[in-house]
Protein backbone atom coordinates (compact mmCIF):
# COMPACT_ATOMS: atom_id res chain seq x y z
CA UNK A 1 0.00 0.00 0.00
CA UNK A 2 1.14 3.52 -0.97
CA UNK A 3 1.95 5.97 1.71
CA UNK A 4 -0.62 8.66 2.33
CA UNK A 5 -0.36 12.03 0.41
CA UNK A 6 -0.57 14.64 3.38
CA UNK A 7 -0.33 17.52 0.61
CA UNK A 8 -3.83 16.72 -1.38
CA UNK A 9 -6.05 19.99 -2.10
CA UNK A 10 -9.21 19.58 -0.23
CA UNK A 11 -10.81 19.00 -4.14
CA UNK A 12 -8.84 16.20 -4.66
CA UNK A 13 -9.72 14.28 -1.16
CA UNK A 14 -13.17 14.67 -1.73
CA UNK A 15 -12.91 13.23 -5.27
CA UNK A 16 -10.70 10.51 -3.42
CA UNK A 17 -13.70 9.54 -0.82
CA UNK A 18 -16.32 9.74 -3.45
CA UNK A 19 -13.97 7.45 -5.56
CA UNK A 20 -13.60 4.90 -2.36
CA UNK A 21 -17.78 5.48 -1.65
CA UNK A 22 -18.59 4.34 -5.15
CA UNK A 23 -16.45 1.18 -5.40
CA UNK A 24 -18.17 0.35 -2.34
CA UNK A 25 -21.17 1.10 -3.56
CA UNK A 26 -21.99 4.25 -1.03
CA UNK A 27 -23.35 7.94 -1.82
CA UNK A 28 -20.28 9.25 0.45
CA UNK A 29 -21.43 13.17 -0.39
CA UNK A 30 -25.03 13.03 2.03
CA UNK A 31 -22.31 11.72 5.32
CA UNK A 32 -19.89 14.30 4.34
CA UNK A 33 -22.04 17.33 4.39
CA UNK A 34 -23.73 15.34 7.92
CA UNK A 35 -20.82 14.97 9.33
CA UNK A 36 -20.20 18.74 8.32
CA UNK A 37 -23.08 19.71 9.96
CA UNK A 38 -22.30 17.45 13.39
CA UNK A 39 -18.96 19.35 13.20
CA UNK A 40 -20.87 23.12 12.88
CA UNK A 41 -23.26 21.84 15.60
CA UNK A 42 -20.44 20.74 18.20
CA UNK A 43 -18.79 24.69 16.96
CA UNK A 44 -21.59 26.54 18.40
CA UNK A 45 -22.13 27.65 21.78
CA UNK A 46 -25.01 25.91 23.61
CA UNK A 47 -27.97 27.62 24.60
CA UNK A 48 -28.31 29.29 28.15
CA UNK A 49 -31.28 28.48 30.31
CA UNK A 50 -32.31 31.58 31.49
CA UNK A 51 -31.86 30.46 35.54
CA UNK A 52 -28.38 29.71 34.83
CA UNK A 53 -28.01 32.93 33.08
CA UNK A 54 -29.46 34.56 36.32
CA UNK A 55 -26.96 33.02 38.80
CA UNK A 56 -24.28 34.02 36.10
CA UNK A 57 -25.25 37.95 36.17
CA UNK A 58 -25.67 37.45 40.00
CA UNK A 59 -22.64 35.94 39.97
CA UNK A 60 -21.08 38.71 38.38
CA UNK A 61 -22.53 40.94 40.36
CA UNK A 62 -21.53 39.69 43.38
CA UNK A 63 -18.44 40.81 44.04
CA UNK A 64 -18.85 44.85 43.85
CA UNK A 65 -21.77 44.32 45.88
CA UNK A 66 -19.28 42.73 49.03
CA UNK A 67 -17.10 45.30 48.12
CA UNK A 68 -19.32 48.22 48.54
CA UNK A 69 -21.03 46.55 51.53
CA UNK A 70 -17.24 46.31 53.12
CA UNK A 71 -16.60 50.18 51.90
CA UNK A 72 -20.13 51.53 53.75
CA UNK A 73 -21.46 52.02 50.77
CA UNK A 74 -24.87 49.89 51.04
CA UNK A 75 -26.20 48.63 53.89
CA UNK A 76 -29.81 47.29 55.62
CA UNK A 77 -31.77 50.44 57.41
CA UNK A 78 -30.60 51.34 60.72
CA UNK A 79 -27.18 49.51 62.33
CA UNK A 80 -28.05 46.17 61.34
CA UNK A 81 -25.58 44.69 59.55
CA UNK A 82 -24.85 43.97 56.20
CA UNK A 83 -26.03 40.16 55.87
CA UNK A 84 -25.27 37.35 53.35
CA UNK A 85 -28.88 37.18 52.72
CA UNK A 86 -28.96 40.67 51.95
CA UNK A 87 -26.25 40.83 49.64
CA UNK A 88 -27.19 37.80 47.35
CA UNK A 89 -30.70 39.24 46.72
CA UNK A 90 -29.19 42.54 46.31
CA UNK A 91 -27.44 40.43 43.73
CA UNK A 92 -30.24 38.70 42.19
CA UNK A 93 -32.18 42.16 41.78
CA UNK A 94 -29.55 43.29 39.42
CA UNK A 95 -29.44 40.16 38.09
CA UNK A 96 -33.12 40.60 37.15
CA UNK A 97 -32.81 44.03 35.70
CA UNK A 98 -29.75 42.62 33.46
CA UNK A 99 -32.42 39.81 32.14
CA UNK A 100 -34.86 42.93 31.78
CA UNK A 101 -32.04 44.72 29.71
CA UNK A 102 -31.48 42.16 27.58
CA UNK A 103 -34.46 41.07 26.88
CA UNK A 104 -35.32 45.27 25.98
CA UNK A 105 -32.50 45.34 23.63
Amino acid sequence: MSEANLNMSPEALLAGIEAIARAIGRNCQMEVYVAMARAEARSMPPAIDESVLRDQFATAALPAIISAAFAGSIGAKGDAPVTEEIMTSQAYEFADAMLAARGAA
